[in-house]
């Protein structure tokens, strides 16, 4: 499939996925009747994160490949490229590159006061992915 149109796929999946990402950021957890069930929306937080930043770096490698002949395989080096080519600023880059770091950390060991440290830099981390969702979105019509 050529480059354009795993580009518009990826994007209405990266769409779908802030979106549910956000609907979960969005609800307030000190509502929520006991401590059992904010850790479970704490969890669905932390899945959902890893899989929007997922799809969010290999649309950027699709992105990068189609408007920039640039092939890429590694996540940080799709972020890269994507700020050498001027789409996102140096301290959104620095965002996302640190959001890779802490997804891969809690892929590798489970440590609680990792969780946590995590779990509170997250509406950090779904700002910036917003951010270069808009970015890919706005340049996909050029």
């Amino acid at each position: 499939m050529e480059p354009a149109k795993r580009f518009f796929i990826k994007l209405d999946e990266l769409r779908r996925a802030l979106s549910s990402f956000g609907k979960l950021m969005d609800l307030n957890l000190e509502l929520l009747p006991d401590e059992d069930t904010r850790d479970i929306y704490r969890n669905a937080r932390i899945q959902k994160f890893e899989i929007t930043l997922e799809l969010l770096w290999k649309t950027i490698k699709v992105f990068v490949l189609w408007k920039e002949g640039a092939d890429v395989i590694y996540s940080k080096d799709a972020f890269k490229k994507f700020l050498l080519g001027d789409y996102i600023s140096e301290a959104n880059y620095e965002v996302l590159a640190d959001a890779i770091d802490d997804r891969n950390l809690l892929s590798h060991e489970y440590r609680e006061g990792k969780f946590r440290e995590v779990h509170d830099k997250l509406q950090e981390y779904l700002l910036a992915m917003i951010s270069a969702y808009d970015v890919l979105f706005n340049h996909s019509n050029q």
